[in-house]
């Protein structure tokens, strides 16, 4: 935090319950940046968000849900996504973000 940025590291329990714990992993990474936001210095820091695997999955999902409705994780700016993924969409996405994954992906 003194050089101007910080590392957080989210960790996120392994589940095919992928909505809910993109939701989970997501507050925790809010909460973790309330809490350095004194030592950083900064209201507001842009993100960039690096997944492997599972959590590639997750930063897709909560950018496309923040995309399409403007919930999510507003601050990140870019996100590296690695191993992504390789079941079909509808084998992939769970139901309560393929809307929003679709109007993302059509925008």
């Amino acid at each position: 935090a003194g050089e101007g940025c910080a590392v957080v590291a989210t960790p996120v329990p392994t589940s095919v319950r992928h909505g809910e714990i993109a939701e989970r992993a997501a507050g925790m990474f809010e909460m973790a940046v309330e809490e350095l936001r004194p030592t950083i210095g900064y209201s507001w820091l842009p993100t960039i968000g690096i997944g492997h695997s599972l959590g590639a999955k997750l930063l897709a999902l909560l950018s496309a849900r923040e995309r399409a409705n403007g919930s999510g994780m507003p601050r990140v700016v870019a996100n590296v996504l690695m191993s992504y993924n390789n079941p079909d969409f509808n084998n992939s996405v769970p139901r309560d973000f393929r809307s929003a994954a679709s109007s993302a992906a059509a925008a």
